[in-house]
Parts: structure tokens; sequence; C-alpha cells
């Protein structure tokens, strides 16, 4: 018992993670949201999200450990030309976690359609990255009349080549102890430099609104219950799908390499692929103008 003890210490030492509280969320509703800010709610969560600019409607989904900030620079670039929807993903961000702790993808899926409805959507453009484009094309598989197009960014849904260290710790006990009850800069900088490809990108600024948003009461727990819920989805789902895709892929993805994107353009019968340069798991983080183009070019040549 005394050897265990000693080694779970030598753990959270070595990842640099003293124990840290949660951060209420009136704490963090000033520094992260704006004007731009709304909120609803739905089955006792109150969903935060923001909708800009004018035009096709399109709705962007996170990946998981993010926020809509992941957005930032994409709807810089096309709430001129579009209607841009992002919002924090129930168990992310300002909206927290579900006092039900349900995280099942039928939750989702169930959500998603709600959120359309109260945006007041018949149909709009999907976009998602990472788990986020997992949901995104499970959407599109099971409301294919609610979908006019989509775009996969670095999507989950098959298998990893690289499992990420946070993924890894929900494994064991001490893990998710250590998920529940740390959350230095330090672990947060090592989780962004394996989606990033070029470290010059990750500063203080992102590496602390990354960190404050994981620390939102409830985020930490709601992540491991993510994590523990989650299942891979039948990809034969994506047989199914007819609507335009366009998958993005960073080239230098360690967790999904660009194999897996050759499959969805493999499975998805209206799918095209274009490759981001010098970008890892997130390039709308890391080049937001080159995957900013090529999803304008995308649902411009479909109207």
């Amino acid at each position: 018992m005394i050897y265990v003890t000693i080694v779970f210490l030598l753990m959270v030492f070595a990842i640099g993670g003293q124990i840290q509280r949660d951060i209420p969320l009136e704490k963090l509703t000033g520094p992260f949201s704006d004007e731009d800010s709304k909120f609803f709610l739905w089955n006792g969560v109150q969903i935060h999200y923001k909708d800009e600019g004018k035009g096709e409607p399109i709705v962007l989904l996170h990946g998981s450990s993010s926020s809509l900030h992941t957005w930032d620079g994409l709807t810089k670039m096309l709430k001129s030309d579009f209607r841009i929807v992002r919002v924090d993903l129930i168990g992310f961000g300002l909206t927290g976690p579900n006092p039900k702790q349900d995280y099942s993808l039928e939750m989702y899926m169930d959500f998603i359609n709600s959120f359309a409805d109260h945006l007041g959507l018949p149909s709009f453009t999907i976009v998602g990255n990472s788990w986020g484009g997992m949901l995104a094309w499970n959407f599109a598989a099971q409301n294919p009349q609610r979908i006019s197009s989509m775009v996969l960014i670095n999507s989950a849904g098959l298998k990893m080549k690289t499992v990420p260290t946070r993924f890894k710790l929900v494994k064991t006990s001490m893990g998710r102890w250590i998920l529940k009850n740390t959350m230095s800069k330090w672990m947060v900088k090592k989780g962004i430099k394996e989606v990033y490809h070029q470290p010059s990108k990750i500063d203080s600024e992102l590496v602390e609104r990354y960190q404050s948003l994981t620390l939102r009461e409830g985020n930490r727990k709601a992540f491991v219950d993510i994590v523990l819920a989650r299942k891979l989805p039948d990809i034969n789902k994506l047989l199914k799908i007819n609507v335009p895709t366009l998958i993005l892929w960073g080239r230098y993805d360690l967790l999904y390499p660009l194999k897996q994107a050759r499959r969805f353009k493999e499975l998805l019968a209206k799918s095209q692929l274009k490759i981001i340069e010098n970008t890892g798991h997130v390039p709308m983080e890391e080049a937001p103008l080159a995957c900013g183009r090529e999803i304008k070019t995308f649902i411009k040549s479909l109207q």
C-alpha cells in the first residue's frame, strides 16, 4: 500500500499537477463571453453559443477538451459571407456538465436537433472537428433532411493511431483522480502540443484559455464521464450519407493520420479531400485562413 501511494504521488508530481479547485462559472463568464454570446436552457443545461453574421447558416462543433473559441479565427473570416453559429457543447466551455450525467451519442444527437430548432434552421451546413466531426457525421446520417452540406476537419470516428495522454489516464482509477483534481498549465501545454504541428503558435493566452475552461466547475468530471461513455460508432452509417462533404485534414495529425482522411473519402459518396499543410489535429486553429478559404469555396460552389 505504501508503495502504491508513493507511485501515485510521484505520478501527480511528474505531470506538474498540484491539486486545483474548480473555477465557479460566474468567474469565467466575463472573460470568455462577449456581446455575441447567447444562452438558452435545454434539459436543465444552460447552453452557451455565439450567433454571428448573415447568409447561409453554418453550425460549428468543437472537439473534446475544447470550446467554441477553437473557431475564433475561422469565424472572423467567414462571418462576412455566412451566418456562423458555434456552441460550447455539453460538458465543455461555459456550458458545462449535464446534471443528468448523460453523455451518450443519442443525447448529443437530440441536443443538436433541438439546437437547430431553437435557431430556426430547417437545414444548415454542419462543420465538426475531431470528436465534433464524429457528432457531425452521425447527425448527418440520422437527419439527412436537415443537412445541406458537411465539413469534417480531422474527424474522429475511426480508431486513433496515437491516444492522447488524457485519454490514457481515464483507464485507471489513479488517472481519473488526476484528471478530476489537477490541471496545471504544464499539463495543458502538453495536451496542446499533441494536437498542434507548430509549437510557435502556442502562446500563454491559448494555454490560459484551455486551462480556465477545463477548470470550469464540473468540466473535469464531465470529460472523464464522456470518455468512459464513448464508443466507436458504426462507420457503415457513413455509407448512408449523401450530402456534399468537404474533408479538411491537417497533414501532420498525430492522432488521426492522413490515411484516415482517405478512408473517410472512400466511405462518403459525395466527398472531396483537401489537405491543410503545416498543421496538426486542429488546422482551423493553426491555419484559419487556409481552412476558411476552402470552406468558403466549397459552400459557394454548391449555390
